[in-house]
């Protein structure tokens, strides 16, 4: 068997750690547990499920550490908890030998309706430690019996700004083990700016209100969530920079695109592979530099004229600074060509507007750029064009399309939202 946390405390069915682990399931011999101490998150928490020969009540058999040469190290310590058994890590060990007997090792056991907990958490007379890092084990004993609990942080915490309402939505998730009450606010806050009752793994969203910045900068953002109850008052806050700079906006482009070609005064029709017309995704090389992009050919058997790209039905962004950016070039390789028209049109309704149109003839990338904020806030499609040119001649035309993207002309103040400090309890 094999499983791996990955960093993260996981159970994966008869396995329980929060890294690589391997049982070696032997037959009529010990089974090996190997948790693996190489790589990033070596495993340090780790449990087995076994089957039922393998105990005898609340009794197990051996449990043997040993180290990479086969040296028998002693016995191990081990917990059984939930049909599981928790192996305690030995000093030099490098596996675990379990094997039916002889029985050598008494495993106290417990199962609390409780199995959850977070740091600083009091109920009745439990109580688990503040400094408890969250996605390990915590063991509580009581009357001679063992109680595990996974430790957990209060809450989870994440945040997304509204630049244009220069806002905060809080979306919070309690790991509170039980219904409690939370206050949100951000560091400074003289009262909360939400309170809310959530059960287990109960979510909820806050928006909170922050001074729109107006000029670039880097501010500080403490977002702090307090849990309390009768015997409980315990506080979460996670760290936020909001980084304010002027540069070029990028919006979402897609790239799925109809493609087709049409003759010369001819009509648009899908690519069929009769006319020598195509448009291909594929990496691109022009004047040594590559590029993802797209190929393309204009029609040459059967006629001349152009192949064309048309991109789905988008919404042009508000605000009049919005623009279609590409690189256009000629592929390397190839007779010498005589030029590439490349158009970049407008679709609106049933009008077409050509916006830009560049004639490319050398074995290199060339931006090409189209102003759209005449549609400003509008649905449109783009036809992307690519034409033997004036002379009518499609020798060498290996024309190429990248860097394909919608953006905004001029600089602007932009404010992006990054977490920068671990979680603190």
């Amino acid at each position: 068997m094999y499983a791996d946390g990955r960093g993260s405390l996981r159970r994966f069915g008869a396995l329980l750690c929060d890294g690589p682990l391997v049982v070696l399931k032997n037959k009529n011999e010990p089974w090996e547990v190997i948790p693996i101490q190489d790589g990033p998150n070596p495993c340090k928490t780790f449990a087995v499920m076994l089957p039922g020969e393998f105990w005898k009540g609340r009794s197990v058999a051996s449990m043997i550490a040993i180290d990479k040469n086969g040296t028998k190290l002693g016995e191990a310590e081990g917990r059984q908890a939930r049909g599981i058994l928790h192996i305690s890590p030995k000093e030099g060990a490098f596996s675990y030998l379990i094997g039916r007997n002889p029985i050598t090792k008494y495993i106290m056991a417990y199962k609390p309706s409780q199995h959850y907990a977070v740091p600083g958490m009091r109920w009745g007379a439990d109580f688990i430690p503040r400094d408890a890092v969250p996605g390990t084990i915590h063991w509580v004993i009581r009357d001679n019996e063992w109680h595990d609990f996974i430790v957990l942080p209060l809450c989870d915490l994440d945040a997304e700004y509204d630049r244009n309402a220069s806002q905060l939505t809080v979306t919070l998730r309690s790991n509170f083990p039980e219904k409690i009450e939370y206050a949100i606010s951000l560091g400074g806050d003289e009262k909360p700016q939400k309170t809310v009752s959530l059960k287990p793994d109960q979510k909820t969203s806050a928006v909170l209100t922050i001074e729109k910045p107006t000029q670039p900068g880097i501010r500080n953002i403490e977002v702090i969530a307090t849990a309390k109850n009768a015997q409980n008052e315990l506080t979460f806050s996670k760290s936020f920079t909001l980084t304010s700079e002027m540069a070029i906006r990028k919006y979402p482009f897609s790239e799925k695109f109809e493609t087709g070609y049409a003759f010369r005064n001819g009509n648009r029709v899908p690519c069929d592979g009769k006319s020598g017309a195509y448009a291909t995704r594929q990496d691109c090389t022009a004047g040594g530099v590559t590029k993802a992009g797209w190929g393309v050919h204009p029609p040459y058997v059967g006629g001349v004229g152009y192949t064309f790209m048309l991109s789905e039905p988008m919404q042009v962004p508000p605000g009049g600074n919005a623009q279609f950016a590409a690189s256009v070039g000629i592929r390397d390789g190839g007779d010498v060509s005589d030029g590439i028209t490349y158009k970049v049109i407008v679709v609106e309704g049933g009008k077409e507007t050509e916006v830009t149109s560049v004639n490319h003839t050398a074995r290199q990338w060339e931006p090409i750029t189209a102003d759209l904020s005449p549609w400003s806030g509008k649905t449109v499609r783009l036809l992307l064009v690519t034409d033997v040119g004036p002379n009518d001649n499609s020798s060498a035309d290996w024309a190429c399309w990248a860097d394909l993207q919608l953006t905004g002309k001029e600089r602007e103040l932009i404010s992006t939202l990054g977490e920068t400090s671990a979680p603190n309890e």
